[in-house]
């Protein structure tokens, strides 16, 4: 029987879920915090079998953490230690310290090859047979690991159960709904799903919306639409209007220059100011960070186009004019503006036939 549970993971709830209802868990979670809570919980109420799979970018791993075997009931309310044969580490004791959240990247931002949870998956599901029916060798005490960029597979021991892990060593506590050793969102300072942030919309004045995106678009009033993605996401799919300039090239002072150029050939043209230049990407992140730097850089330019003095400084009027452009009361020639949501909003609430990838 497949049963769907559509739900947040909590301590005390899903304690007697796991403990009273379920004999193996697999974890196709997309992130750290809810890994370590899974695990402990596994730990906890067994311990059980936890097959883990994860992919990500073209790579993809695979092993069953804790124990090899169903555990029997006496054995889990006895609350003894398994012998070392059926025993195999936990996920806290191969990363007892999670990596810094900077260098952490879910397959939102990274990005995941279609196939490779498809066959990590499959693998998970084999495991599980394996353990329901106990034929074949399970996979504990090894890590799966693969490659398809370069067709590789591999299997590599892992190190044995540490005595001292806080979630399975020999002092560990079994059975306790007191509820998780650790706060695991704060232990790995990040989010509980992979789910895409949400930006501050206070941080940028000038977001729009994608319907006030499509306005733009159908008015045929003159604007500059720059996709700020890499190539690669530009290649797949984009809006005719926009030009491609990826977000690691876009400041630099001859890209700056052409779109002042640009943006200046389209105000002689008697173009309605503010002129506006519209910052696009996957999924309004990168483009609501870029909106502000590109905004002083264009202003930047301006006042390096304009007179100086013999000193090469700036003169004072330029200084103060400088000034001015960036308070609301005195709006330069331009606006700087980026999607919120970006493509990804654009396929959901204005063309559903766009790709998203």
């Amino acid at each position: 029987m497949l049963e769907l549970i559509l739900k947040v993971l909590q301590w005390i709830n899903d304690f007697f879920l796991l403990n009273n209802r379920y004999d193996v868990v697999v974890d196709c979670s997309d992130n750290l915090a809810t890994r370590y809570l899974i695990n402990e919980a596994c730990a906890v109420t067994g311990p059980k079998p936890l097959v883990s799979g994860s992919a990500l970018r073209l790579e993809g791993q695979m092993t069953v953490y804790l124990t090899k075997r169903i555990l029997s009931s006496e054995e889990v309310l006895s609350s003894s230690n398994l012998p070392a044969e059926h025993r195999a580490p936990c996920f806290r004791c191969l990363y007892p310290v999670p990596p810094p959240a900077s260098s952490v990247q879910g397959c939102s931002e990274a990005g995941v090859f279609g196939v490779v949870p498809g066959i990590i998956g499959t693998m998970q599901a084999a495991e599980v047979i394996k353990i329901l029916t106990g034929v074949g060798d399970v996979h504990t005490g090894r890590l799966f690991l693969l490659d398809v960029e370069r067709n590789l597979t591999r299997s590599v021991k892992l190190r044995e159960p540490s005595p001292d892990c806080p979630v399975c060593g020999n002092d560990a506590v079994r059975n306790s709904v007191d509820g998780p050793l650790t706060n695991y969102v704060l232990f790995c300072g990040t989010p509980s799903c992979d789910k895409p942030r949400n930006m501050n919309m206070t941080m940028n004045s000038h977001r729009i919306t994608v319907q006030q995106l499509k306005s733009y678009i159908d008015s045929q009033s003159p604007y500059l639409l720059i996709d700020v993605r890499p190539k690669t996401e530009f290649d797949i799919c984009h809006l005719k209007s926009s030009m491609h300039v990826p977000i690691s090239e876009l400041f630099r002072d001859s890209v700056i220059s052409e779109i002042r150029q640009m943006m200046d050939t389209q105000i002689s043209k008697g173009a309605t100011l503010p002129f506006p230049v519209i910052l696009l990407c996957y999924r309004g992140n990168k483009s609501a960070e870029a909106a502000p730097l590109l905004k002083s850089a264009l202003l930047s330019l301006r006042c390096s186009n304009s007179d100086h003095d013999l000193n090469g400084k700036v003169n004072d009027s330029i200084q103060e004019e400088l000034k001015s452009f960036n308070t609301e009361s005195n709006p330069s020639d331009f606006i700087v503006c980026d999607v919120a949501g970006g493509l990804s909003a654009w396929s959901m609430e204005i063309d559903p036939n766009f790709p998203i990838y």
